[in-house]
């Protein structure tokens, strides 16, 4: 990609965030961190054969006992991709069939019936994974659950299980 045409890029993407009051996008495009994640991700999509779909081939063509973990990593080279968006995207696709998107929700559960999660564990690529081994080997393996079976048990059941 050529400086021009990054830039005129980044002006398009600063456009339209700032056209469609998207928050915390800053007039000043040179400060505007969303515009930058924003191109970066777009640099990121372009640089895959065929772009997305070609993305999207490459995930579904990571082999081995940890080809699921590979897809994870690799989608967290987004700006705003992080371990959990990285695991809710790939097990939407059906690319990711034995992880769990921890989020507010899970934790909630979880100190529903007295298990607390460490401070800042979400954010800490390194614990998430850690917590989630956890959650994969001590509840989903022996009730014979996939990760992502369980995950999606909880969410649809969220309402019924905080009321208990």
């Amino acid at each position: 990609m050529k400086i021009d045409e990054e830039e005129e890029i980044k002006k398009r993407i600063h456009y339209v965030l700032r056209a469609v009051n998207t928050a915390y996008a800053s007039p000043d495009i040179s400060k505007c961190r969303k515009t930058i994640s924003l191109v970066h991700d777009f640099k990121t999509l372009k640089s895959s054969v065929d772009g997305p779909k070609g993305l999207l081939k490459m995930l579904s063509d990571f082999e081995g006992p940890d080809a699921e973990g590979k897809r994870i990593r690799h989608m967290m080279n987004f700006k705003y991709i992080k371990s959990k968006g990285a695991r809710d995207f790939l097990m939407e696709l059906g690319l990711v069939r034995n992880a769990v998107a921890l989020d507010t929700r899970i934790q909630g559960i979880f100190e529903k019936i007295g298990v607390e999660f460490p401070s800042g564990c979400i954010s800490n690529p390194k614990k998430y994974d850690e917590i989630e081994k956890d959650i994969l080997e001590k509840i989903c393996a022996p009730l014979n659950l996939l990760g992502v079976e369980f995950d999606r048990m909880l969410y649809q059941n969220k309402c019924s299980i905080m009321r208990l």
